[in-house]
């Protein structure tokens, strides 16, 4: 990078006339990418107690009713009993799955409730047509310990068949880069191909990482890959099946937190 004279900012607009909500399979501009796509269905981490909470948030972005199952695993893909309250009403449940309907432009918000039973991670499904209709909505991770403030950090719904992506970490200055890492197909094992890159795009190690149908992974990347430790630099993932989620985390030496979303684009996926 190089310092340059003040410069205008050149991205120009163009006058539109409002529309409200649409249905998804209405006529669309198929230049415009949009940051809700149909494979947009999973919440690939999520934790409960131990000083941890999640909130899910769904939107119907659509002008129709869309009615929506929801599902909850655990690491190993086997269903997850949680206790789930719906904001703002306080109403509880306790169930591996459930199901709702969301009118045009309703929201629907869940804090999964700690059962005092310790720490429990999994990941959770969407499901719903999504030919005529979409969903969005992200998870909110909030962090409880004692002596410190409490800190929050949110990640969009992300896809099932993220299959190729990079993620960027830092990990140097007493930073930490973790994440998560999930094969939601219900059919097929996978092998997740990794390739460690330093900050000039150049190969530092490669390594395998099996994932079982259903499993999620979550893990610091310092301590899987040694390599990263004390560096800058990004990974690249690349499932061996269709189906691969995935979401990460950047820790400061305070314990304060951001997630990180993977990184791609269409020409990576092959047509």
């Amino acid at each position: 990078m190089k310092a340059l004279p003040p410069t205008e900012n050149t991205i120009t607009a163009s006058p539109r006339t409002p529309t409200g909500l649409r249905a998804a399979s209405g006529t669309q501009n198929p230049g415009k990418f949009t940051f809700v796509g149909p494979s947009d269905m999973v919440f690939p981490h999520l934790a409960t107690g131990g000083g941890w909470e999640t909130t899910l948030v769904l939107v119907n972005l659509t002008n129709t009713a869309v009615t929506f199952g929801q599902a909850f695993f655990d690491t190993s893909g086997q269903p997850l009993t949680v206790t789930f309250q719906s904001i703002p009403d306080g109403q509880q449940l306790t169930t591996s799955s459930a199901q709702g309907t969301l009118n045009p432009g309703a929201s629907f918000n869940i804090k999964l409730v700690d059962q005092g039973t310790g720490l429990k991670t999994g990941w959770s499904v969407i499901s719903y047509d999504a030919t005529g209709a979409r969903l969005g909505g992200y998870a909110i991770f909030k962090q409880s310990i004692a002596g410190s403030p409490d800190f929050e950090a949110l990640v969009p719904l992300s896809a099932y068949d993220d299959y190729v992506f990079i993620m960027p970490y830092d990990n140097t200055n007493g930073y930490v880069t973790s994440m998560a890492l999930l094969n939601p197909g219900a059919n097929l094992d996978s092998q997740v191909y990794v390739t460690l890159l330093d900050t000039e795009g150049n190969t530092v190690s490669t390594d395998t990482i099996p994932l079982a149908k259903g499993q999620q992974l979550a893990f610091s990347i310092p301590e899987r890959f040694p390599d990263t430790q004390g560096k800058v630099g990004s990974i690249l993932f690349e499932s061996s099946t269709t189906r691969l989620s995935a979401l990460g985390f950047r820790f400061n030496p305070q314990h304060a937190f951001a997630t990180i979303p993977v990184l791609n684009w269409s020409g990576m996926f092959p047509q």
